[in-house]
């Protein structure tokens, strides 16, 4: 079998008997299942039925397999659903094999999970770059019109009794452009400016008083654990304090009625071959599990992106701007901000900042 050593997974199909005639050990590895079970199969049988161009498998195929057999070389993607059930996105050769008295494919497969992954995810840096540019800007530019209004409505508040009609008004006024004039501080942190003054900090001491700067008052539970007290993040104290807090009252908020958050923080390795889109090297983690409503599926890729909200948008509690802002930290601390979540059980959060010293020292 002269693609026994290929790289991918390599199937064969007889397209009058619809059945399969040979595979590749690889293909058996992808499909998670032996050889002999893909030889009793036919074509379509390790095919998801939810397809990535939202067409029916067997459908597309078909023209496939036509334009195959006319010659072409015919390039798709198609998920795959192995034998344990799992979908794995694939990149798709399909080509004639010359017979004489067959019609025969041959259908390569190499798994682009980790291509799309990494396609996703500097797209969406590149439009949080540009975003970040455009926040720049206009937030300069408000934060010097909001100083020119703060100065006069102190001016007017100063000028005013306190028995005076107006008073109460101009200080809800001043107020307010105290709320705004934060919010043009966390847009000069999304943007290019609000660069990190990094030193090593104790991340222990950091996250126990973020814990109670969120939680105090909440009526939420929560156990912290840190594996080591001594240790060190190379990180800008009052930034990360920023993102963990952040994190904690989202936790808060997602359990209304009620429930626990569970904070870690420790210390883990990072070779070449991680998962992690991260440099070889130590790095501390601070995870953030609670209890709550969890994140829809749909909407666990947004939650990042700038005025992306699953909050009512009347309820006061926030603009969707604190995911993003907390991404645009931790990316500047060369670290990672995780998510996992499911509905209706909780959502998991996990900040990865380098380690200010080397673990083993």
């Amino acid at each position: 079998m002269l693609f026994e050593h290929a790289p991918e997974a390599v199937i064969v199909f007889d397209v009058d008997r619809g059945r399969v005639v040979d595979v590749n050990a690889n293909a058996a590895r992808l499909c998670e299942c032996s050889r002999e079970d893909l030889l009793k199969s036919r074509p379509g049988d390790f095919y998801s039925p939810e397809q990535p161009d939202g067409i029916p498998a067997e459908k597309s195929m078909e023209e496939h397999i036509q334009r195959a057999l006319r010659g072409e070389i015919v390039v798709f993607q198609r998920l795959v659903r192995t034998a344990a059930g799992k979908d794995i996105l694939c990149e798709v050769h399909l080509l004639r094999v010359p017979s004489h008295d067959r019609k025969l494919l041959r259908a390569s497969y190499l798994d682009i999970t980790e291509r799309k992954r990494i396609e996703a995810e500097t797209l969406r840096l590149q439009k949080l770059e540009a975003i970040s540019i455009l926040a720049g800007g206009i937030a300069h530019d408000f934060n010097n019109m909001l100083t020119a209004a703060i100065g006069n409505i102190e001016l007017a508040v100063m000028k005013t009794k306190p028995q005076d009609g107006s008073y109460p008004y101009l200080l809800q006024v001043k107020n307010i452009l105290e709320q705004s004039r934060e919010l043009g501080h966390r847009l000069l942190i999304f943007s290019k400016g609000g660069d990190p003054i990094r030193k090593p900090v104790r991340i222990a001491d950091l996250v126990k008083d973020a814990v109670t700067s969120a939680l105090a008052g909440s009526g939420i539970a929560y156990d912290l654990l840190c594996s080591d007290e001594t240790l060190m993040a190379d990180c800008d104290a009052g930034q990360i304090h920023q993102v963990i807090r952040n994190l904690l009252i989202n936790a808060a908020e997602a359990m209304p009625d009620g429930g626990r958050v569970s904070i870690g923080c420790g210390v883990v390795s990072l070779d070449k071959e991680s998962a992690l889109s991260l440099p070889p090297g130590d790095y501390v983690m601070v995870s953030i599990q609670d209890t709550g409503v969890g994140i829809p599926e749909e909407s666990i890729g947004k939650i990042f992106d700038p005025y992306f909200t699953t909050k009512d948008k009347y309820s006061r509690k926030g603009i969707g701007l604190g995911l993003t802002i907390c991404h645009a930290i931790i990316k500047k601390h060369d670290g990672l901000i995780t998510v996992e979540s499911i509905p209706g059980r909780g959502t998991t959060f996990r900040v990865y900042l380098p380690a200010a010293r080397k673990v083993h020292d």
